[in-house]
């Protein structure tokens, strides 16, 4: 990832919640925390885009989706890369087009169970932290907006975690912290 001081970038720290105004002439490098990317549809139905982190580039400048909505997980640092700069993050900018296409990916896999470990699996990688038991993902996330990421319902998302706790392939010990068992997990042959 780029220093901010080498390139001179305004740094912008927000708390868990928080929105992120959108400058269009701006693209925001994450230094560290976690964001969520959402939009509406015509009914107001949020539908979340994506989970982005450290080194990851965001910005509305980088789609065709309107509204568009950056919301700060936890708290959250951001470099903002002006326009003259955006050839700097061309890496980060192709990491996060890889990775929205492993979000589709799991969008495509049959099954509410099966997308919801997908997805689990994919924020254990990019934002877990290894512990003694597997990988911990320490993000506010509620079923609701699992639901809402998938495409399932509040209550099918609620009955898949329950059934992967029970195969020992997660557990959920407290509000906002998903443990990844990866012995477990890989033994299924995912990547993890």
């Amino acid at each position: 990832m780029l220093e901010s001081t080498k390139c001179k970038w305004l740094v912008k720290t927000f708390e868990g919640g928080e929105k992120v105004r959108i400058d269009p002439d701006t693209l925001y490098l994450i230094k560290q925390g976690a964001v969520k990317i959402s939009t509406y549809d015509l009914s107001g139905k949020t539908i979340i885009l994506g989970y982005w982190g450290k080194g990851d580039v965001v910005g509305q400048s980088l789609t065709k989706i309107d509204p568009y909505e950056i919301k700060c997980l936890i708290s959250t640092e951001v470099d903002c890369v002006p326009y003259p700069d955006w050839h700097q993050v061309a890496k980060e900018i192709r990491s996060c087009y890889q990775d929205a296409e492993k979000l589709l990916y799991i969008l495509g896999q049959n099954g509410v169970e099966e997308k919801l470990l997908e997805l689990l699996i994919y924020l254990g990688n990019k934002f877990g932290s290894i512990q003694a038991n597997g990988k911990a993902i320490l993000l506010p996330l509620s079923h609701r907006e699992l639901a809402e990421f998938l495409g399932a319902t509040r209550v099918s998302i609620t009955r898949s975690m329950n059934k992967l706790q029970s195969k020992k392939l997660i557990e959920y010990p407290k509000r906002g912290t998903i443990i990844l068992h990866t012995s477990q997990i890989s033994r299924l042959n995912y990547k993890i």
